[in-house]
């Protein structure tokens, strides 16, 4: 059996799999006590059950082979999560970008070969997979949402317009953000998910479309785009690496 954690900076999700199949699972709010209550749950289930492997999928960016999350958007910044476990358990234990994890779980089910998962939730997450294998760069490839444009960091822009509920500016980032990842990526299925999913569902006509009028100007089209409501896919693209 597997343990999957999805760590991210609302909310965290924590789920027992077995043959792929999710048995139980835990919902909590990403407040400062989260550490605690993930050691404490880990505890819980190692009592009941045999794990073998643990599977952390978290917002990046970090240094994923050690462990060490930095924690952008998190109440703790860089700790090592790998360590905390460490000390409850001896089951293996790897850890991941969530957008990565994200896009791996369409990849593994989808007949395109450059797949390009966006997570959209407390901050925006990328995840290109290339004939199903995770492109990481040196470990923090595709933190596309922290590029600058016009002085100003693409994250800060898109939470600040979320929290002044600007709909207008939500669209008109998420369409730069669909247009510079057709252009940087040139992928053929672009995934949608994460927290803010439904409430892009209502706006996703305005963004594609917008994103499309700008790539028309260098003769191009957006290419698949695809939405995944659901919670989980996270928790399912890490419990598969």
């Amino acid at each position: 059996m597997k343990l999957a954690m999805d760590i991210g900076g609302t909310k965290v999700l924590i789920a027992l799999i077995d043959n792929n199949k999710i048995k139980k699972s835990y919902f909590f709010l990403t407040n400062k006590d989260f550490l605690y209550r993930i050691i404490n749950i880990t505890k819980e289930i190692i009592k009941k059950y045999k794990i073998d492997k643990i599977c952390i999928a978290t917002a990046g960016p970090g240094d994923y082979k050690k462990g060490i999350i930095y924690g952008l958007n998190l109440p703790l910044r860089n700790f090592n999560i790998k360590k905390e476990l460490k000390k409850v358990t001896k089951a293996k234990i790897i850890v991941e970008n969530d957008a990565n994890a994200f896009a791996y779980y369409h990849a593994k089910k989808s007949k395109y070969s450059y797949i390009l998962g966006i997570t959209l939730g407390t901050g925006i997450g990328f995840g290109l997979v290339i004939k199903n294998e995770i492109y990481r760069g040196r470990g923090n490839a595709c933190e596309f949402s922290h590029i600058i444009l016009n002085s100003c960091e693409l994250e800060n822009e898109y939470q600040k317009a979320k929290r002044n509920n600007s709909l207008n500016k939500i669209k008109r980032i998420l369409s730069l953000v669909i247009f510079n990842s057709v252009i940087a990526y040139d992928p053929e299925l672009i995934v949608i998910g994460g927290g803010y999913i439904n409430e892009f569902i209502k706006i996703k006509s305005d963004v594609l479309n917008n994103a499309n009028r700008l790539l028309s100007k260098f003769g191009l089209k957006i290419c698949k785009v695809k939405i995944d409501p659901s919670k989980y896919s996270v928790i399912k693209g890490v419990a598969l690496l």
